[in-house]
């Protein structure tokens, strides 16, 4: 052993033979995904869509939850009835939507344990107002893109 190689110490923390941290939340770069949402009965009545729907609920660090685009509307509806939850229809958001709203979309599978997850971040949003305003915007791309599921 060179006096180099003895004096080098432990591997760098770049070095190549480290493991690399899969991070549990990542943002969704397929702009052209669609995000599937559940919408709960009270946020659909007589045939009208709220932008209540789009609104993170208490409790949820200000993040929409959604399922990722591959589950399907039917089976994304299917699941969250089968956890005994109500649901009026599965609905759409667009990722590259969502980010037109400043609204960043995210993969949180991982950190939600909930497979095939993903949440729309409303976290910057700094007043009540401002979360309305871009939910409304969700909605309204919700409603040109239409129910994707409905029982």
């Amino acid at each position: 052993m060179t006096e180099a190689e003895s004096n080098s110490g432990p591997p760098s923390p770049d070095a190549e033979d480290e493991i690399d941290v899969i991070p549990s939340v990542v943002e969704i770069e397929d702009m052209d995904e669609v995000l599937l949402r559940q919408v709960h009965p009270t946020h659909f009545q007589l045939g009208v869509l709220s932008k209540g729907a789009f609104i993170p609920g208490p409790g949820h660090d200000n993040l929409l939850s959604t399922l990722r685009e591959r589950v399907g509307a039917q089976a994304a509806y299917e699941r969250w009835i089968a956890q005994e939850y109500e649901s009026a229809g599965t609905w759409g958001v667009g990722v590259g939507e969502a980010a037109a709203a400043s609204l960043p979309a995210l993969d949180d599978a991982l950190a939600s344990n909930v497979a095939d997850h993903a949440s729309i971040s409303f976290q910057a949003c700094a007043t009540k107002g401002e979360t309305a305003k871009r939910a409304r915007k969700l909605r309204d791309y919700a409603l040109e893109r239409d129910c994707l599921y409905a029982p």
